[in-house]
């Protein structure tokens, strides 16, 4: 059976230790924002919905982010008080049209994660499913 596929990306991080007026997730690796690198690895792995969790700082930002990803089912949820990771994940799931069999939680500055493990985590957690 195969089973639908969900993306939650926190960025709603305030990234204070960078000393920046840019948030933590815009600044540029290899002249790309890190938020849309990891966008683009999670684009690869075909998901159903990619939601991206930011702050209200942020919102002036989406549709920037939304040009870079044309064609990608990609809605972006407001965290308004910035109470943990699992706060974030929550507004992260109350945006999503239709929550996929599988969700994976990644963060939007970790622009090096690459296909290979999160298809590999899926597979896992497909493989815990089923045993259940």
């Amino acid at each position: 059976m195969s089973q639908s596929l969900s993306i939650i990306i926190l960025a709603a991080g305030k990234g204070t230790r960078m000393k920046s007026t840019t948030p933590k997730v815009l600044h540029k690796i290899a002249s790309r924002e890190m938020l849309n690198l990891v966008i683009d690895t999670a684009k690869q792995i075909k998901p159903n919905n990619i939601s991206v969790v930011i702050s209200q700082e942020m919102e002036k930002f989406t549709a920037g982010i939304s040009k870079a990803h044309p064609k990608t089912d990609l809605t972006f949820a407001i965290q308004d008080k910035q109470l943990g990771t699992a706060h974030a994940v929550e507004a992260g799931l109350k945006s999503l049209k239709k929550i996929g069999d599988v969700v994976l939680v990644l963060y939007g500055d970790t622009p090096l994660i690459k296909t290979q493990t999160l298809s590999a985590m899926i597979k896992d957690v497909t493989k815990q499913q089923n045993t259940v």
